[in-house]
């Protein structure tokens, strides 16, 4: 049997020129520069490597159970996310109705501002900047209050998804039918 002649083939990962033998099968050689795995392409450059039954078997049997992993995993995170995104929303409510009592404080004091000037008949440049304050603040009171509103419905809306079909209350039992069956042994 003849030896097929050994031909000059570079590694992936390190460039290292290698000497191999081409054969029909591709198979998984080691570079002896850098240690790495890498495939040897057979005659007809394939690099598919021949799978046996069990190994496929085993392959699939442990991508089963990663997958099983990460959606357990995921279903895990998911609720993390939403209660923590819950209690951003909350505190970012809470926020907004702090900022609304603060601008509606400080309309009641541009307010009284230019109230005190209007009785004393000594209005000055600082009631102007009072009146826009004033509008300002109204104008605070309103955005914070419509940011709150749209944050309680965020905070309200439900993330489940509706069932498609009416729950099965059959297996449930209250155990009055396990009183009338004692009562009628006796």
């Amino acid at each position: 049997m003849e030896m097929p002649n050994p031909e000059s083939i570079a590694c992936p990962h390190c460039s290292a020129e290698l000497e191999a033998a081409a054969i029909d099968v591709p198979q998984v050689i080691v570079c002896p520069a850098c240690q790495q795995s890498f495939v040897l392409p057979g005659i007809d450059g394939s690099t598919e490597l021949p799978i046996d039954q069990d190994d496929q078997r085993e392959r699939e049997e442990a991508e089963q159970r990663l997958v099983q992993r990460q959606t357990e995993e995921l279903s895990g995170l998911r609720i993390r996310n939403l209660s923590v995104g819950k209690r951003a929303a909350i505190r970012a409510r809470s926020y907004f109705l702090v900022a609304a009592l603060g601008c509606l404080v400080a309309f009641g004091q541009c307010l009284s501002n230019v109230v005190n000037h209007v009785i004393i008949r000594q209005l000055t440049l600082w009631d102007v900047t009072y009146v826009l304050i004033g509008i300002a603040s109204i104008w605070g009171v309103d955005f914070c209050l419509r940011r709150a509103r749209a944050l309680l419905r965020e905070i309200e809306a439900t993330s489940l998804s509706e069932p498609t079909a009416a729950p099965d209350f059959a297996p449930l039992n209250d155990g009055s039918q396990i009183v009338r069956n004692l009562e009628e042994i006796r």
